[in-house]
C-alpha cells in the first residue's frame, strides 16, 4: 500500500515530481487509459456516480488514446501510472480509509473476521477461497457461485461480502440493499464498468487479483473492529410460512408480532399474499375505506424510498405497523417480487422485527420472503398431509441448513395427535416448540380480534416464541421497561 503521506520522489534535488495529476475531464464519459495497471478503489457510499466522487475528492481519471499520459492521486498522494509505485486509493474520497492504511501494530486479542464468498467463475472461486482459508484471521463462513445463492446465506452474519464483478451487477438491485454486509469485489482486469458497476452496487472496496490480495485480506480482518465501533442496527426479517392451509401461519404472524410489540419493540407486518388478504381479515381492518395498501407502492417501484413505504403502511391499534395486501384480488398479479424485495430491506433498518407473513406457495413471492428472511417459522400441523407438504417446501426450499435458520413450530398441539418425535422424524428438524390447541383462537378470529395480551393457552406460546426468535435485551433498564408494559 502506497504511504499517504509519502511525497513522489525526484529524479534530481530540487525537481519538480515526475507526474502531475490530470486536470478534470469536462465531458461526462469516464475510462481508463489501456496501459492503466489494476488499482483498488475505496467507495463512498454517499455520491450517486464515479464523476461525482472524483470531483468531490479534486481528482479524475483520464484517458486520450492508448498511451498514458500522466499519474492519478490517491488519497492525496501521487501514484505513478506506469505501475512502477505501490498502487492507491484512485479518485474517490474514502469513508473507511482508516481501516485499509492503518499499518500500526495491533494489541489486545484479535478477533477472526467472517467472509462470504460469492464469485461466480470456478477458477478465480477457487483461488480466493484457497488463499482466504489459508489465513488464520479469516473464517470463510460460506462460499457461492449465485447471486440468489449469497442472499440465502446473509443468515451466517458475515463481517464482509467478497464477490466477483458479475455478482455484483446482480447486486445492483435495491433489494439487495443491506443483505451483503462490506461488500468488496475482486477483479482480474479492472475496467471502467467493473469500477462503475462496484459503486452502483453499494462496494466499499475493489480490488486486483492477485496483486491486491493482501490489502484484501487486510480490509476483511478490520470489518469486525469496525462493527464494534458502529454496530449494525438492521432489524430480523421473521418469516412465517405454512405450506399447507390451516397450519395457522394467518394466526401466528399476526400473535407474534402483536408479542413483540408488547416486548415494546417496533415491528412491521408484511402480507406477501395478495391472492387472499387474510390479515387484513384477522386484524379486523375494514378495506372498503380508502386504505393503503402494497398496490400503492407500484408506481414508484423504481425510485422506492423509505419515505414511500411508511406513507403506504397501516398503523394498527396495538402499536405496529402493517403493509397490507391489496383489497382486489384482481390487482395482485400486478405485485412482483421485486416489489416486496425493495419494501422488506427499505423496512429492516427502520424496525426491529420485520414480520413477513408468507403465502403457502412456492411462487416467486414466496421464494423472496423465505430468501430475505434470517428466520423461518414453519408451522405443521400434527397430521400426515401437514407433514408431507412441509417435507416437500424444505426440499424444494433448502430450509434444512445447518445454520438452523428455520424453526419448525407445531401448530396446533393436540393431544393424542402426531408429537415432535414424528415430526422430526419425518421432516428431519427437531420442533422448536409448539402451541397448544385454544378454542378461543377461532371465535376471536372470526371478529377480527388479537387474543388478549394477559390470555394464556396459546397466546403464552406465542410469547414464548418471540421470545426465542428476538431475546428480551439483557439490559436491566431494558427488562424493567418490558416488565412495565407487561404490567409485572
Amino acid at each position: 500500500m502506497l504511504d499517504p503521506t509519502a511525497r513522489p520522489k525526484s529524479s534530481e534535488r530540487g525537481a519538480s515530481p515526475l507526474v502531475r495529476p490530470f486536470p478534470l475531464d469536462a465531458s461526462s464519459s469516464l475510462c481508463l487509459p489501456c496501459a492503466f495497471p489494476p488499482v483498488r478503489v475505496i467507495v463512498d457510499e454517499g455520491r450517486s456516480s464515479v464523476m461525482e466522487r472524483a470531483e468531490a475528492n479534486g481528482n479524475a481519471l483520464s484517458a486520450e488514446g492508448s498511451k498514458t499520459a500522466g499519474n492519478l492521486v490517491g488519497d492525496g498522494a501521487l501514484v505513478d501510472a506506469d505501475g512502477s509505485r505501490s498502487r492507491s486509493t484512485v479518485g474517490l474520497q474514502s469513508t473507511y480509509a482508516w481501516s485499509v492504511h492503518d499499518q500500526r501494530p495491533r494489541t489486545g486479542r484479535s478477533i477472526q473476521a467472517r467472509a462470504l464468498l460469492a464469485i461466480a467463475d470456478l477458477g478465480l472461486h477457487q483461488e480466493v477461497l484457497d488463499f482466504l482459508e489459508r489465513d488464520p484471521r479469516v473464517s470463510v463462513v460460506g462460499a457461492v457461485t449465485q447471486p440468489d445463492a449469497l442472499l440465502r446465506l446473509a443468515n451466517t452474519a458475515p463481517d464482509a461480502t467478497v464477490v466477483c464483478p458479475a455478482i455484483a451487477r446482480a447486486l445492483r438491485h435495491p433489494a439487495a440493499n443491506g443483505r451483503a454486509p462490506s461488500l468488496l469485489v475482486v477483479a482480474e482486469e479492472m475496467t471502467v464498468p467493473v469500477l462503475r458497476e462496484s459503486i452502483e452496487a453499494g462496494a466499499r472496496a475493489v480490488f486486483a487479483w492477485p496483486a491486491e490480495r493482501q490489502e484484501l485480506v487486510r480490509t476483511i480482518v478490520a470489518v469486525p473492529r469496525e462493527r464494534r465501533v458502529s454496530p449494525s442496527r438492521r432489524g430480523k426479517v421473521i418469516a412465517v410460512f405454512g405450506p399447507r392451509g390451516g397450519s395457522g401461519t394467518t394466526f401466528v404472524a399476526c400473535h407474534l408480532i402483536a408479542a413483540l410489540t408488547d416486548q415494546g419493540r417496533k415491528c412491521v407486518l408484511v402480507d406477501l399474499d395478495g391472492s387472499f388478504a387474510d390479515v387484513t381479515i384477522a386484524l379486523g381492518i375494514d378495506d372498503s375505506k380508502d386504505v393503503r395498501t402494497a398496490a400503492d407502492l407500484l408506481p414508484v417501484m423504481d425510485e422506492m424510498s423509505a419515505d414511500h413505504i411508511e406513507d403506504a403502511l397501516f398503523r394498527h391499534p396495538a402499536g405496529f405497523a402493517v403493509l397490507l395486501a391489496p383489497a382486489d384480488s384482481s390487482t395482485s398479479s400486478t405485485l412482483v417480487p421485486e416489489l416486496y424485495e425493495a419494501a422488506i430491506t427499505q423496512l429492516a433498518p427502520k424496525y426491529e422485527a420485520v414480520i413477513l407473513h408468507v403465502p403457502r406457495s412456492l411462487d416467486g413471492i414466496a421464494r423472496v420472503g423465505l430468501s430475505l428472511a434470517d428466520e423461518v417459522v414453519l408451522l405443521v400441523a400434527p397430521d400426515v398431509f401437514s407433514l408431507h407438504s412441509a417435507r416437500r417446501a424444505i426440499d424444494a426450499l433448502g430450509l434444512d441448513e445447518p445454520s438452523g435458520r428455520c424453526k419448525v413450530v407445531i401448530n396446533p398441539l393436540v393431544r393424542g395427535a402426531v408429537g415432535a418425535a414424528e415430526v422430526e422424524g419425518a421432516l428431519g428438524i427437531r420442533p422448536a416448540t409448539a402451541i397448544r390447541f385454544d378454542a378461543t383462537v377461532g371465535r376471536l378470529q372470526d371478529r377480527g380480534e388479537l387474543l388478549p395480551s394477559r390470555s394464556r393457552g396459546a397466546w403464552r406460546d406465542v410469547r414464548t416464541l418471540a421470545q426465542m426468535l428476538l431475546p428480551i435485551p439483557l439490559d436491566p433498564r431494558a427488562r424493567e421497561g418490558v416488565r412495565h408494559r407487561h404490567g409485572g
